[in-house]
């Protein structure tokens, strides 16, 4: 096995799919714990690919968690988080869009990793311009069920590539809402790395 080169196989096969998603969600933006639509269109996708999906998860109506991948003796357990709340007026200004494609198409890629000795699963983290919805889920049940959790989000000065957030350093700066507080440019910053 050559988990790289099956890697790169795996996101080249889920691509379309993210883009898709991404634009579908840049195109209806919900507001933060009104994300029916964005929450569905996560759940119907990770079903379509056999995921195994909890809905309103941690009591959170639009939130859920997709069973990515399960190793027979895992060495290490993940969590993806996918945001998908928008901004009053604006949209999808802090690029939620394409932070959670980009974590709906890492989560797919690595469902397919037949020998990959980790379990991974895909979190939907609603409500995060408003309440924080991935602390609402960390202290829910996260914590008891994952050792590492990872947020793919593009920066503002390296858009074309995807920086992993650890966990640890989004429960120091998203105890509060902070992206709410921060003025935002109307543009989509993930949007600059999408074709």
């Amino acid at each position: 096995m050559n988990t790289l080169e099956d890697l790169k196989k795996a996101l080249k096969a889920h691509e379309a799919q993210a883009f898709q998603l991404n634009y579908t969600i840049a195109d209806d933006p919900e507001l933060s714990g009104e994300e029916y639509h964005a929450c569905q269109h996560y759940v119907d996708l990770c079903r379509s690919l056999g995921m195994e999906v909890e809905e309103q998860f941690t009591g959170q109506p639009t939130a859920f968690r997709a069973v990515a991948h399960r190793a027979d003796k895992p060495v290490f357990k993940m969590a993806l988080l996918a945001e998908y709340d928008a901004l009053p007026g604006v949209g999808h200004g802090c690029g939620h869009s394409a932070n959670g494609a980009m974590s709906f198409l890492a989560a797919a890629a690595l469902k397919d990793l037949a020998d990959l000795p980790v379990d991974v699963d895909l979190i939907g983290t609603p409500d995060e311009e408003l309440r924080g919805g991935k602390v609402i889920n960390f202290i829910a049940k996260v914590a008891l069920i994952v050792f590492s959790c990872t947020m793919l989000r593009y920066s503002t000065f390296h858009r074309r590539r995807p920086m992993p957030i650890p966990i640890s350093w989004l429960l120091t700066t998203t105890a509060s809402p902070s992206t709410a507080r921060q003025p935002m440019p109307p543009v989509n910053p993930g949007m600059a790395a999408m074709p």
